[in-house]
């Protein structure tokens, strides 16, 4: 092979992958922190930072679903309900089990004030999410949302709480 055409393989090549400087860039399933795992009836569930995988016991994957920055996940019934620290679109989503078919989702909202002096609305981070009977119940920036398994809320549901340190 000419010391040219080996020349402009290696340029091609690396300006190929310049772009793809993290793992999950080139392939998907190759990332992630794991932060749960759950077992349930014939499936275990994996939790990492960014994917949420089932798999059969036998080993073999059942399905899977990229889910920015998740923070928990919990099973209901026959649905997967799951939170996320994310901020940009609503953070707590509730998927058929194991088909992983969107149900519903839930946007909680929490006033702040920023730093022009200004009370306006946001997305606070959802960081936990627990079976409690019937009801789902949720943690999103300093209050506590307890839903039906329909993602229905009462706003007398709603609780602060402040953090003592």
């Amino acid at each position: 092979m000419p010391a040219s055409l080996r020349v402009a393989i290696l340029i091609l090549i690396i300006i190929c992958f310049l772009n793809c400087s993290l793992a999950k860039q080139i392939n998907p399933m190759a990332y992630g922190k794991i932060l749960k795992i759950e077992e349930v009836e014939d499936y275990y569930l994996i939790g990492g930072s960014d994917i949420l995988y089932i798999f059969h016991k036998n080993g073999t994957l059942a399905n899977f679903l990229a889910i920015p920055m998740l923070s928990d996940f919990t099973i209901f019934e026959n649905t997967i309900v799951v939170s996320s620290y994310s901020q940009h679109f609503p953070n707590i989503r509730c998927y058929t089990f194991p088909e992983l078919k969107l149900v519903w989702e839930f946007e909680p909202k929490m006033k702040v004030f920023d730093e022009y002096l200004v009370w306006h609305e946001t997305e606070p981070r959802s960081w936990r999410v627990k079976r409690i009977d019937n009801y789902i119940g949720i943690c999103s920036g300093y209050s506590f949302y307890i839903l039906d398994k329909n993602g229905f809320w009462d706003k007398n549901s709603l609780y602060s709480f402040t953090i003592i340190t």
